[in-house]
């Protein structure tokens, strides 16, 4: 994450779905950067709130629910938007209702939850901002098509993918390529 940010020159960063906390480290820790975040699951959020204050990152601004309701309240002033979004079935990271997997099929679940992330991100990034997503197609109980579909709904809003991208190796965890990378793409405006 440190190295996305100071690549890309991000000062204003969004992220739509912390999960456990290292693009919120990795943002934070770098002079001059605010980061902003939105946790739907009471328990990680606590957790994060937890090392925002024994860190004293006052950098940091957390947000308590789903990115459905947060984005449309938030400022156009974001110049970097860094996530990793829940990949549908592959993970289910508790049975709160704030949880994007109740939202039925996938079919749904893009409709009702990835398509108003995605455009919601993209209407709070200035106009020369980063859209920055670490998805992969993946299997479980079939296949899905998540990037395929995340460079979809940018293009919708007439954002395209650029050829950069970042690599992290050796990520030992669901949804990552057969290499063990982890690759987060890059959007721009236009």
């Amino acid at each position: 994450t440190k190295r996305i940010v100071e690549a890309l020159n991000g000062k204003n960063v969004l992220d739509v779905c912390v999960g456990w906390g290292g693009r919120m480290l990795g943002s934070a820790c770098i002079d001059g950067v605010k980061y902003t975040g939105i946790e739907p699951f009471t328990k990680t959020y606590n957790g994060l709130s937890n090392i925002k204050n024994e860190l004293e990152l006052d950098n940091v601004t957390l947000y308590n629910d789903v990115a459905e309701n947060i984005l449309p309240k938030l400022e156009k002033i974001y110049d970097l938007a860094l996530t990793s979004p829940p990949y549908y079935n592959l993970e289910v990271y508790s049975d709160e209702s704030t949880q994007s997997h109740h939202y039925g099929s996938y079919e749904e679940w893009i409709d009702k939850f990835l398509r108003p992330i995605v455009h919601g991100v993209i209407e709070k990034l200035v106009d020369n901002g980063y859209s920055c997503w670490s998805v992969k197609n993946f299997k479980t109980d079939k296949k899905y098509n998540l990037y395929d579909d995340v460079v979809k709904l940018h293009i919708e809003r007439g954002w395209k993918k650029i050829d950069r991208e970042f690599y992290v190796g050796n990520c030992i965890r669901p949804g990552l390529d057969k290499q063990g990378k982890e690759i987060t793409y890059v959007f721009v405006k236009g």
